[in-house]
């Protein structure tokens, strides 16, 4: 049997998103991927630890508070 190494993108033989968004539906969610600087990192993780918050979580915060702010709905925290 024959292996292909050819990189499929690792879209795993699935079709792609009929809306043009790229991610892994993960559930009702997808999953990106994000370049960080490290020191950018760490005062997350930071920031996570403080708040008792996973990574994943305060970066979802931090994106909903700037598009809540860019949009004017203002977010409450």
């Amino acid at each position: 049997m024959l292996v292909s190494n050819q990189k499929s993108g690792g879209r795993r033989g699935r079709p792609p998103r009929s809306d043009g968004v790229k991610g892994v539906q993960k559930g009702s969610r997808l999953q990106i991927s994000l370049t960080i600087t490290p020191d950018m990192l760490v005062k997350v993780d930071g920031l996570a630890a403080a708040m008792g918050q996973t990574r994943a979580a305060v970066i979802n915060l931090a994106i909903y508070r700037l598009l809540s702010q860019e949009s004017g709905a203002g977010a409450q925290s």
